[in-house]
């Protein structure tokens, strides 16, 4: 979930589409984890698999990431003297290098069952991009994490990333919301409910979506969720 939130962050800061691709990544890389954890339940997963250790690894390449960005983006200002600043950077770099060696080193067998970034995702974006034109569509994936909720929507032309918060009032609403649509008595509730489901999971791309077919890769209790009951 912390990989995830600080790619979002940094798309959102620069625009710069690697970081996006690395949040949709990761966040359907999680879901194929947890996966792979039910089907191959075997001795060695029981034993060695704590995703933990692989969030660690994951938050540490992203932080080296930030790092070797920002330094870049410091060299770009010639005006003043950042020698304090980029040694700070490079002690930096040099500390969280190690500890993801050390890592790499420690859990290498989990890594090896689970985590592998030679079989990361890859995603074709521009054959992605064509079809969502020829369907007139956008793609929604949703990742539900402990305090958040990411989302990244693909269109023939743009990237939208998003966190939603997802504290214990939005967590009851989207409950609240289940329970109402299986009661034969709470229909008048239903309209209200999901408009305000609407808002928290799709009025932030309203613009970009309006008038679309929407393809949405669901996660956690969002599987449940009837998105095509949800209306301004």
């Amino acid at each position: 979930e912390k990989a995830i939130g600080l790619a979002i962050k940094q798309y959102n800061k620069t625009h710069q589409e690697n970081y996006f691709l690395k949040a949709v990544q990761w966040s359907d890389g999680i879901k194929a984890l947890s996966l792979k954890k039910s089907i191959l339940n075997t001795k060695v997963l029981n034993d060695t698999y704590e995703l933990s250790n692989v969030s660690d690894v994951i938050e540490l390449e992203n932080m080296i990431d930030k790092i070797q960005t920002r330094i870049k983006e410091e060299k770009r200002d010639t005006i003043s003297n950042k020698e304090v600043l980029f040694k700070n950077l490079n002690n930096s770099l040099v500390e969280y290098s190690s500890q993801l060696e050390e890592l790499r080193e420690k859990y290498a067998q989990t890594l090896q069952i689970v985590y592998n970034p030679n079989d990361r995702i890859e995603y074709p974006m521009a054959k992605i991009k064509s079809l969502l034109t020829q369907k007139n569509a956008c793609l929604m994936d949703y990742f539900v994490g402990d305090q958040y909720i990411h989302a990244s929507m693909i269109s023939s032309d743009t990237f939208i990333s998003r966190s939603m918060q997802l504290d214990l009032q939005n967590k009851d609403l989207l409950k609240e919301f289940l329970v109402s649509i299986k009661s034969t008595d709470s229909r008048s509730d239903i309209q209200t409910l999901a408009e305000q489901v609407y808002a928290l999971l799709l009025k932030p791309f309203a613009q970009t979506i309006a008038g679309k077919s929407l393809i949405i890769i669901p996660d956690g209790i969002l599987y449940k969720i009837p998105f095509e009951l949800l209306e301004d």
